[in-house]
């Protein structure tokens, strides 16, 4: 009879390497900051492009409904930019409370960097916006 081989050692699965569970929070509020600035700047440019499209329109001559249509819409674009300005507002001091909590062992994570720098694109962005017309 031969002899069956023996079974190649099974190595240890290697564990994930887990973020300490005081971090979470701080990564939720990061993201939350990260998504609103996406939206607004979205909705900056659509305002943009939505403002050349009524001129364009009316300089061309185009139907007055349609016009009216158009800044219908408009309207509802400048709508959301206060809106998301004072969403912005509470994220960003939702994410500066989320920081201070942070014990200072934690602060030299990869998640508080990015979580200081969000907080710093943040702060750029609001005075951007309300410097703008």
């Amino acid at each position: 009879m031969s002899a069956v081989p023996a079974p190649a050692p099974v190595s240890a699965p290697v564990a994930p390497t887990r973020e300490d569970p005081a971090l979470r929070p701080l990564k939720i509020k990061t993201g939350v900051c990260t998504r609103i600035i996406k939206e607004a700047t979205s909705y900056q440019h659509e305002l943009a492009a939505q403002t050349q499209k009524v001129e364009r329109m009316r300089a061309s001559g185009v139907d007055a409904s349609d016009v009216k249509k158009q800044m219908e819409v408009l309207a509802d674009t400048r709508q959301m930019l206060p809106d998301c300005k004072r969403r912005l507002e509470a994220a960003h001091q939702d994410l500066a409370a989320a920081m201070g909590a942070v014990s200072e062992a934690l602060r030299g994570s990869a998640t508080y960097e990015a979580a200081t720098q969000t907080a710093a694109n943040v702060e750029r962005f609001l005075r951007e916006f309300n410097e703008s017309p």
